[in-house]
């Protein structure tokens, strides 16, 4: 049955005090992660900062499992909590500790095997770094296989919407990073090896973080072993079929990380991986309002109530796209100035500029796609979905490959992503028209034609200050060009974007919180 009003409200408060408090947990980590890697490439230098994250690519070539589990687990533990059944949810809680210890021994094995693979055959690694790139590539490893089995624990909390437990764990994951740059800069060891060793105690340190929290507080997370067999075929087929979609997503993104390796070397994967920072710390904050909303797109499904499951899906699809337009635009217009302050001029490339301003806008592609993916594994009915989304997005492995043999730029490869998840998103329109019998129109009306409004508004805004504003002095210069866009976005959202509703709410909340 729909849920009531009252529910609604109550529901709407929630999402409300959870995403600002995962933006809280964002606004640290985002700027301890920003100094730490400016930190790091001084301490460890290009060249080893590069090694370090191609050979821990290798490592996350594994995430696609990661991926397939964090959804199955999270979209179970969901749906049996909007059906208040927590002895299913144990029952899941149990199996998919299970899952994952198998998995966990796989990930070693395959792992290590793929790894060497390509550091002795494929990568290109200088002879006197290649000891320290294996010894990295163990502890990435590792690494991954404490995040795999943090997921149940991590699930339970979304699940349960406690997102103040989230955050607190997460900000102490990021300040323990700090710490651990800090501590690199002591040492006189071989500073990239020193360096995994250190992420890896982390990582086991925050694992056990979430263990212990999951099991004072909630009491269905309670291990013991159990067999259901009919729980096992559910969570495993959900898994097999998420696979084929985790896996070309995995790929598409790491591949691209090797293949820039294969053709230029470490420097651009150095390149690349200053460009991910940034766009990591910039979507997250779209990533923890999805977060938050998330739980809800799946337990409004199990309730019965499909029409305020797509209402809300299409509302944070936009409203995640405005967050992160808002944020990117006036950083993609200013990126020379930020990443020569954040970095310093020496060590900026035209290769970091470019890949930072291409990702973002990759960004804002694909920063639509997970409330419909939700959507969709709300059902449980993925095979289709996965299987037609991840035929799309694998084309773009062969279309860069053949673009870098015929002698493109590394940066040709961002334009070639753009267009393939693009057209992967039209795509999954059609799988949640299909699935939901919902016309094109409604997501048109809802989404696109509000997009449209705010990239033709913000265009002329664009355009004056490339021409008119000129100012030497960099950091006053990116001041008045950052403030103006912020400006200038932020009052067409408010005046094309939100509804009279939306606004008259803004405003009275406003005034509230002034006057009281």
């Amino acid at each position: 049955m729909p849920v009531s009003t009252k529910d609604i409200k109550a529901d709407n408060k929630r999402i409300a005090k959870n995403t600002l408090l995962l933006y809280i947990r964002m606004f640290v980590i985002m700027l301890v992660s920003l100094y730490t890697v400016r930190v790091t490439i001084n301490v460890l230098g290009a060249e080893d900062y590069g090694i370090y994250n191609v050979v821990g690519c290798i490592a996350t070539t594994m995430v696609f499992l990661t991926g397939t589990m964090t959804s199955a687990t999270q979209r179970f533990f969901s749906y049996n909590l909007g059906r208040d059944d927590e002895t299913t949810f144990n029952a899941v809680f149990c199996l998919a500790i299970e899952i994952f210890v198998v998995f966990a021994v796989f990930v070693l094995f395959v792992g290590f095997l793929l790894g060497c693979l390509l550091l002795n055959d494929f990568l290109v690694i200088p002879d006197e770094r290649l000891y320290a790139a294996r010894f990295v590539l163990g502890c990435s490893l590792l690494l991954f296989v404490f995040n795999m089995l943090s997921i149940p624990f991590t699930a339970s909390i979304v699940a349960y919407e406690r997102m103040d437990a989230f955050a607190y764990i997460s900000i102490f994951d990021g300040l323990m990073k700090l710490l651990l740059v800090y501590l690199l800069s002591l040492v006189s060891w071989d500073k990239l090896m020193f360096y995994a060793i250190l992420m890896l105690v982390e990582a086991v340190l925050v694992f056990l973080l979430y263990v212990y929290y999951c099991k004072k507080h909630f009491p269905v997370c309670r291990f013991t072993f159990i067999w259901d067999k009919t729980i096992f075929r559910e969570l495993m087929s959900y898994m097999g079929w998420n696979l084929f979609g985790s896996a070309s997503g995995m790929l598409v993104l790491q591949g691209q990380s090797i293949l820039l390796n294969m053709f230029f070397g470490p420097l651009i994967n150095a390149a690349k991986a200053v460009a991910d920072k940034v766009n990591a710390a910039l979507t997250s904050f779209t990533s923890n309002f999805y977060m938050a909303v998330s739980p809800q797109i799946v337990k409004n499904y199990a309730q019965g109530d499909e029409n305020r499951m797509v209402s809300l899906a299409y509302k944070s699809s936009l409203l995640s796209f405005v967050l992160l337009f808002l944020l990117s635009v006036p950083i993609v217009y200013t990126m020379p100035d930020i990443l020569s302050i954040w970095l310093r001029s020496e060590n900026v490339s035209a290769e970091m500029i470019s890949f930072s301003r291409l990702v973002l806008i990759f960004s804002m592609v694909t920063v639509l796609e997970p409330p419909l993916t939700q959507m969709i594994r709300a059902t449980g009915q993925i095979k289709v979905y996965q299987i037609s989304v991840g035929s799309v997005t694998l084309t773009f492995l062969p279309a860069a490959a053949l673009i870098l043999w015929l002698g493109a730029k590394p940066v040709a490869t961002m334009y070639v992503l753009i267009v393939v998840y693009a057209m992967a998103h039209i795509v999954r329109l059609w799988n949640i028209k299909r699935m939901f019998i919902i016309p094109y129109a409604r997501y048109l009306k809802e989404v696109l034609l509000p997009i449209i409004k705010l990239l033709v508004a913000v265009g002329p805004i664009i355009l004056f200050l490339h021409f008119f504003v000129d100012i030497e002095n960099v950091w006053v210069r990116l001041i008045v060009n950052v403030v103006a866009i912020l400006v200038a976005i932020t009052g067409i959202v408010f005046g094309l974007i939100f509804s009279d509703e939306e606004r008259s709410f803004i405003v009275r909340m406003f005034k509230d919180k002034i006057f009281r």
